[in-house]
């Protein structure tokens, strides 16, 4: 499960096609929320959060959202969190509440995580997509 992402006319073949897991496309969402809502508006960002084929339509708004994360990524090699009532352990595996209940607040993370380098990558498919669509 997770959310397929078409590239509208791309003009490489990195902006033909991008895929995020389930885990992976919250935190890279909430990226483009913080750092492109403006650019997107707030009924397209919440479109982008399902699988329904939507997404901006020109290469213009995603050279600029391409811009955009490139500044707030810049040299990082830092983890994107979308914060969850769900939680894992170190090892990933998911928690009960009754595990969590009995764990420290820094012993669970959210499984909703990505690097930097999952961005660069969704950075240069907005360099080459001509617009895309959410699956």
């Amino acid at each position: 499960m997770g959310m397929d992402v078409f590239g509208r006319e791309p003009s490489a073949e990195c902006g033909e096609y991008f895929r995020a897991n389930i885990w992976g496309w919250g935190p890279l969402h909430s990226l483009m929320e913080e750092t492109c809502s403006d650019l997107l508006g707030e009924e397209l960002i919440t479109a982008m959060s399902y699988n329904e084929g939507q997404g901006p339509d020109g290469q213009d708004v995603c050279t600029a959202m391409a811009d955009r994360l490139e500044r707030a990524v810049g040299d990082q090699e830092r983890e994107f969190v979308a914060e969850s009532s769900l939680r894992v352990d170190a090892k990933g595996r998911l928690l009960s509440d009754e595990e969590i209940a009995g764990m420290a607040p820094g012993d669970t993370f959210s499984p909703y995580r990505i690097d930097a380098e999952f961005v660069r990558k969704w950075i240069q498919f907005l360099r080459h997509c001509g617009g895309f669509s959410v699956f």
